[in-house]
């Protein structure tokens, strides 16, 4: 793969639920903070070289990815 691909990100509706939800609820910053995740991860390959992201299952040329992220204008991290 090059480094200079750009990738499509999946989130599913469960994740929307269950995970994004709550930090919508909580952080007014959330859709600004979630823009920069998506710009992340459609360069994955470039933060792969980083420890802030880490396969956690692969299969085939999918993948599913654990990475932290700050919270947009905090120095919160998850």
């Amino acid at each position: 793969m090059s480094i200079n691909s750009y990738y499509i990100v999946l989130v599913s509706e469960y994740a929307k639920k269950h995970f994004m939800k709550s930090f919508e609820k909580k952080y007014n910053v959330w859709n600004n903070t979630f823009t920069e995740i998506e710009n992340m991860l459609s360069r994955i390959d470039m933060f792969l070289l980083s420890s802030k992201i880490n396969k956690i299952h692969i299969c085939d040329t999918w993948y599913i990815a654990k990475c932290e992220f700050r919270i947009v204008w905090s120095n919160l991290y998850y």
